[in-house]
C-alpha cells in the first residue's frame, strides 16, 4: 500500500525516530504521519479480478486459419505432433529476408526460422 503526502502529493517513506516510533515522512516537504492514522492511499482496489474471460478464447485450427489464412502447412509440431500454421513477417529492415514463424494449432508452440 502506498501513502501520499496530503500537502504536496509526494510518496511517504517509512522512518524510525530516535524514540523508536515508526512514522511515514515526506522527503519533499518534511511532513510526518503515524502509519494508519489518516490513510491517503490512492490505489486501493476492493474488487477481485475475474479471470474466467481469459480462458474463453480457444486457439484451435479454425482460430489460426482466421488469422493466418488458409495456407496449408507441411510442418509437424515437435512437441505434440500437431499441425503447424506458417506465418511470414518482416521483423527487420526491408533489405533483409523475412522471418518465418510456425505455430502449432494444438499446443501453441512457436518456431522461428530466419533472422
Amino acid at each position: 500500500m502506498v501513502d501520499y503526502c496530503p500537502k504536496c502529493d509526494s510518496i511517504l517513506y517509512p522512518k524510525k525516530k530516535e524514540d523508536g516510533a515508526k512514522v511515514l515522512f515526506c522527503k519533499t516537504c518534511g511532513y510526518e504521519m503515524v502509519p494508519g492514522a489518516s490513510s491517503t492511499t490512492m490505489f486501493k482496489d476492493s474488487k477481485e479480478l475475474d479471470h474466467t474471460y481469459d480462458k474463453t478464447l480457444v486457439k484451435d485450427e479454425a482460430y489460426f486459419k482466421s488469422i493466418y489464412g488458409e495456407k496449408p502447412s507441411e510442418r509437424e509440431c515437435p512437441r505434440c505432433k500437431g499441425k503447424m500454421i506458417m506465418l511470414v513477417r518482416q521483423t527487420r529492415k526491408a533489405d533483409e529476408g523475412p522471418t518465418i514463424f510456425y505455430t502449432c494449432v494444438v499446443c501453441n508452440k512457436q518456431i522461428r526460422i530466419g533472422s
